[in-house]
């Protein structure tokens, strides 16, 4: 019963980036992926140089986000991610298809890392826009962090700008981008 609760939560925090879209301004994205293999909340390296800090004040919480992610083709919606934490184990069930209403959950590791991660995509208007929900393990809480990104749908354009958005679609790695986010965490309840 708490994977279905859980599973619930994370389709909601999906939905809320879905609507949030509407009303947010959209942004070019650019980040710089540095070393992505990190054992606390502070940068190895530089490789947070220059992101942003988001805080919220309700959960006490902050993390580190890059305001870009120097790409042309792929933009976020609703960005820096929201953030949010429950005091729930870290369960994941795979199920579904990205296209389908409840959108599509699978567990992915990264550096290590275990991420439940669910994605709805839609198509809108010569754009498809995908919501992702990455829910995870954190000094002992579930968080979850929500965000959109919008895509054009490539075949729209002429070369050699069609190419260019093809190659940028299929060598875009979302997953290291999260984790440095995820790791980012930092609580101060």
């Amino acid at each position: 019963m708490k994977k279905f609760i859980i599973a619930g939560i994370i389709a909601l925090g999906v939905l809320w980036s879905w609507y949030a879209f509407h009303s947010m301004d959209t942004q070019t994205p650019a980040y710089d992926s540095g070393n992505s293999t990190t054992t606390g909340n502070e940068p190895a390296g530089d490789h947070w140089n220059g992101w942003e800090i988001a805080t919220t004040s309700e959960e006490g919480t902050s993390f580190r986000y890059p305001a870009e992610f120097g790409t042309s083709y792929i933009t976020p919606v609703d960005w820096p991610p929201q953030l949010q934490v429950l005091d729930e184990p870290f369960s994941c069930t795979a199920a579904g298809d990205e296209t389908a209403r409840a959108g599509k959950t699978e567990l992915r590791t990264v550096e290590g890392r275990e991420y439940c991660v669910t994605q709805i995509t839609e198509g809108a208007a010569g754009s498809i826009y995908s919501q992702y929900a990455y829910a995870f393990s954190k000094n002992d809480s579930l968080m979850i962090l929500t965000f959109t990104l919008r895509t054009p749908q490539c075949l729209n354009y002429d070369d050699p700008e069609r190419t260019a958005c093809q190659d940028e679609q299929e060598t875009f790695i979302l997953d290291p981008l999260i984790d440095m986010i995820a790791q980012s965490i930092t609580t101060t309840s």
